[in-house]
Parts: C-alpha cells; structure tokens; sequence
C-alpha cells in the first residue's frame, strides 16, 4: 500500500538503502571468505555501488529535512506528483534489494549483476532528489523563501568520502571489471553558492641567488654552502681532482696529502679522502658536511677536525659505506 505521506516514503527509501548497504556487505564478506587468495586481515576496498547504497539514503533524507524547514508541514504531506513518484522508486529500489538480501543469505556463493545495480540505484536517487526539489519548487511559489533548494552532501568520514572516484571491478568468472565514477552531486542538482575565492599567490623572492659571478648559485639552497668546484665533484662521482693544487675561492688540497692520518680517521674503520675533504669545501678554510644535504642544512666547519668530530658524532656507518669517498681501511 503506498504511504499517504511524503516523510513515510522518504523514511522508507531511507532504510532501504540502508538494507542494501547491509546485504551487499555481507555478501562482499562472503565472497572473500571463500576466496584463497583474498590476503589476510585485509578489508574490501570501497566500490560503486557500496558507495552509492551509502550515500544515497543520508542525502535523500537531508533534501527533505531542508525543505521541511522552511515549507513545514505541507512538504511533508507533499502532492500527488511527488508521493506517486517515490513510491515507484521505492519498488524499483526494494525490487534491486531483495536481490541483494537473497544473494547474502544463500548457502552458495550467488554471482551479482554490479553493474545494473549499480545503474538502478543510482537511477533512485538521481529521480528522488528530483522529486523532492521539483515539489519544493511547486509549493515555494508565492512565499517569501528561498526559491532554490540545494542538495547537501552525504555526511560521510573522510575516507569514505567519495567526490569522484574510479571504481576497479574485476570480473573472471565470478567477478566484473567496470570503471565507473560516483559523484555525490549531479549536473542538474548543483550547489546555489558561489565558488570560493582562490587562496592569495605567495610572493615570488626578489632574489634567489648569489650576487653575479663566474659561478651562480641558488641561495636558498643547501648546496649553496659549497664552493662550484666541490659542487662538481659532488654531482658527478667519477670526477677527479683537478690537476692544479688549489681552486678559485683559494681552498688547497696540496697539503693534505701530507697531513697526519690520525686527523683523517673516522669511526668504525672508515677515513675521510682527499676527494671528500675537496667535495666537502665552501671556502679557503672552511667545510660543509656533504652528509647532512639529504637533511636540506649543514653547518660550516673550521678544519678537518671539526668535520671529522661532527661525523664521528652525527652519522651512521651506514651513511657513511653510502658515500664512496669515506673508505674503509
């Protein structure tokens, strides 16, 4: 017997989808039961028509809830047009459920068409929704209310909030491929607000490198720090030192070919090579730690013993095996 009230039919779509959402989930859990190589502990992704049983009751039901408050209870008894109209879509709706509910219950596993399922929910709440604001248009006529009634979006958590989202169906011999998107909101049932304003565009530095020379660098970059020449042995790995003693900025590595070794030993049976110390240079005296650039900042050290202390203290051996001029003896 059809209910003699809007708000009766709204209710029952209501449930209805929410039976769906049920018995389409349990039958979801059975499936992978019986599947060997579903993995374990892992949860069904969200797909189409799971989402859409999900959603579709919660929005039709905030629609009414809306036009009630500001129409009262003329809405909610509702015209003959819009009562008649739900009440199809509830059969279609309660038609495609009974399938579902059957296939849940069944002792053997039940192949599904997800693809007309799909289409027939969707197809409910597209002419529900319509209805509902084609009714509110009818009785907003003449009265000082706001002429256009929006359609809310499902109040969902995040993760399960789907705008538009692609759906991945396998199908075999009991599985279907399909890719479909769900959007919450239809081309002819969209929101009266404006669009927000765009956030303000972030002001573009007046300088992002050095003063002009021979070698520019970027000046809000951690390699910054180094002199070009160490720069480029740090880029390519397979460059030598140069045949010249010393470089531009006036740092010499002459000398470190006859420095005491102690000063070049590091922990864990590793040592730091001439090629590293030349890599790890910004100045005439001065060295930066080419293993804290993954980190975006290194701090400027006076002298190979300062390195080498910093490296001792903040560095792994396992950094230091990835760094092929840090040999070990």
């Amino acid at each position: 017997m059809e209910p003699a009230t809007v708000i009766g039919l709204v209710t029952a779509l209501f449930e209805t989808f929410a039976d769906g959402h049920e018995d389409y989930s349990s039958w979801k859990r059975k499936r992978a039961s019986g599947n060997h190589y579903h993995g374990r502990g892992l949860a069904s992704p969200p797909c189409a028509l799971s989402t859409l049983l999900l959603i579709s009751g919660p929005q039709i039901k905030d629609t009414y809830d809306k036009a009630v408050q500001a129409l009262g209870t003329d809405f909610s008894t509702g015209d003959a047009w819009c009562r008649s109209t739900l009440w199809s879509q509830l059969n279609i709706l309660s038609d495609r459920v009974a399938i579902l509910h059957r296939a849940a219950g069944a002792s053997v596993s039940v192949a599904l068409d997800l693809a007309d399922a799909v289409q027939v929910c969707e197809g409910v709440r597209r002419a529900s929704l319509r209805a509902l604001i084609d009714q509110y248009s009818r009785l907003a006529v003449g009265r000082p209310i706001p002429k256009a009634l929006a359609v809310p979006k499902p109040n969902l958590t995040p993760h399960r909030l789907v705008q538009s989202t692609d759906i991945n169906l396998s199908r075999d011999d009991d599985r279907m491929t399909m890719i479909t998107a769900i959007t919450a909101s239809t081309d002819q049932l969209r929101f009266q607000s404006e669009p927000p304003s765009p956030p303000p565009t972030p002001k573009v530095p007046e300088q992002t490198t050095d003063e002009p020379g021979p070698s520019r660098r970027p000046a809000n970059s951690v390699f910054a720090l180094f002199c070009p020449e160490a720069l480029g042995l740090q880029v390519n790995t397979k460059k030598k030192i140069p045949a010249t003693a010393e470089c531009n900025c006036g740092y010499s590595w002459k000398h470190l070919l006859t420095d005491s070794k102690d000063a070049l030993r590091l922990k864990e049976g590793f040592q730091l090579t001439v090629r590293f110390l030349v890599k790890s240079h910004h100045s005439k005296d001065g060295y930066g730690c080419v293993l804290c650039t993954s980190s975006g900042k290194s701090e400027k050290y006076d002298g190979i013993e300062q390195l080498r202390d910093h490296i001792n203290a903040s560095h792994t051996k396992w950094q230091l095996l990835h760094d092929t001029d840090c040999r070990a003896s």
